[in-house]
């Protein structure tokens, strides 16, 4: 995420969806996973990105949707992150 903070003004993306390993471990051990992570090993650096969405919370979301044919082209862009 911080590395997108850099250039995301450079771009058109328009909805963020982040997750940690503490969000899809959940609960307590969750919290703490993503506490150790994040502020005693410092593994994440800060950022600070608007228009976030968790990614367990696009998932619920998500559930409530009908399926819709995909109506783009083949020059639209699609990125996805996975580190």
């Amino acid at each position: 995420a911080a590395n997108l903070q850099k250039i995301l003004k450079e771009t058109e993306i328009e909805t963020i969806i982040l997750t940690s390993i503490g969000e899809m471990i959940g609960g307590l051990k969750g919290a703490i996973v993503d506490l150790v992570v994040r502020k005693v090993k410092k593994m994440v650096p800060s950022y600070s990105l608007d228009n976030t969405v968790k990614f367990k919370d696009a998932i619920n979301a998500g559930k409530k949707f009908t399926i819709k044919p995909f109506l783009g082209n083949p020059d639209d862009v699609v990125f996805h992150q996975y580190t």
